[in-house]
């Protein structure tokens, strides 16, 4: 399934207010206006057929290339769109909104150093409309991440500070990629300060982990209020904050249907060390014990192992647990957890 597309981010060009003269011109703008119509009643065919109409008139009609490129966009067609909107640009060099479309294409398609020109045009330009001009930074933001540069980088293609504010809008994607990116680099002081106010389910997530690595439980608590634990994904946040809470997981996990939680791969192990770590709470080190026994037995990775040699000397199993730490320690020399767990064990 194709990613959705954001609808603040890709715009129809609107018909401009004055048209040139001659009759070929005038139905071509007249073509134009009806493929938007079409375009924005959700009827793609037929906008397409207009558009392309305009186009044989005059191909110097402004923004049909450009709506042409989000019709292939929207069917997957991004190598098309890409070419639609180099035509568009070829006749008007000027037109930003085609200019962003083009940059949002490649910076998907890793194309970076491609998008680069047109990010820099469209971020520099004092007479672009606001809103467009804040979408281009929120894009090229997302862009350094990407890319994997440093996160001071991603904060200033947007700015120095968040907004004053919770805003909607191309502002508030540009904080929410600022903030996401603080989270990724495990700056979580700036995550919380970038990411506060955003009312998007999955980015409050991952505000209230955040909040919890600061300490700060209660409110990650709060943040959750009245999110729905409607995936694997989403219960295991919940639990998370449930757990630095000092509460019982299980109102988190219980929200997800048991068939509904894989048996392997990282949502298993990370379910099986919430459950471990909420026996060890109470004092179950053999229970808990057990559960990061059934999870590696099902095939978790090895630094779930030391997990397990921990559980098993808090529970009195002291060889068992030097076992434990061993074999973690052969399978990652260079752990220093693993190193300094085997020798605290020796």
């Amino acid at each position: 399934m194709k990613p959705p597309h954001a609808a603040a981010l890709l715009a129809l060009v609107a018909l401009g207010a004055s048209l040139a003269s001659g009759c070929a011109h005038r139905r071509s703008e007249q073509k134009l206006a009806a493929g938007i119509d079409a375009h924005r009643r959700g009827d793609a065919d037929a906008a397409k057929v207009l558009y392309t109409e305009a186009l044989d008139r005059d191909a110097r009609v402004t923004g049909a290339a450009n709506n042409l490129a989000l019709i292939a966009l929207d069917r997957g067609e991004e190598d098309d769109a890409i070419t639609l909107l180099a035509r568009e640009l070829a006749a008007h060099p000027a037109l930003p909104v085609a200019r962003f479309n083009r940059a949002l294409l490649l910076v998907r398609a890793g194309r970076h150093a491609d998008a680069a020109a047109d990010l820099a045009a469209l971020t520099s330009d004092d007479g672009i409309p606001a809103p467009l001009r804040a979408s281009a930074r929120a894009l090229l933001a997302a862009s350094n991440a990407r890319q994997g540069l440093a996160w001071e980088r991603v904060r200033d293609a947007v700015g120095p500070t968040p907004p004053d504010a919770p805003t909607d809008g191309p502002v508030r994607i540009g904080a929410r990629v600022v903030g996401l990116a603080a989270f990724d680099a495990g700056r979580m002081e700036d995550a919380a300060t970038w990411l506060a106010g955003d009312p998007a389910p999955g980015v409050r997530r991952r505000h209230a982990l955040a909040l919890v690595k600061l300490g700060r439980a209660d409110e990650a608590t709060a943040l959750l209020d009245g999110l729905a634990n409607e995936r694997p994904e989403d219960a295991l946040v919940a639990a998370w904050v449930a757990l630095a809470a000092g509460r019982p997981v299980s109102g988190a996990l219980d929200d997800v249907p048991s068939d509904a939680w894989p048996a392997d791969g990282p949502t298993a192990w990370a379910r099986a060390r919430i459950l471990a770590a909420e026996k060890a709470r109470r004092g179950d080190w053999g229970e808990a014990a057990a559960t990061l026994e059934e999870a590696l037995t099902a095939g978790a990775p090895s630094d779930l192992r030391l997990d397990l040699a921990v559980a098993l000397a808090r529970s009195g199993d002291l060889d068992a647990a030097r076992v434990q730490a061993r074999t973690a320690l052969a399978a990652d020399p260079s752990s220093p957890r693993a190193r300094s767990l085997s020798a605290a064990l020796e």
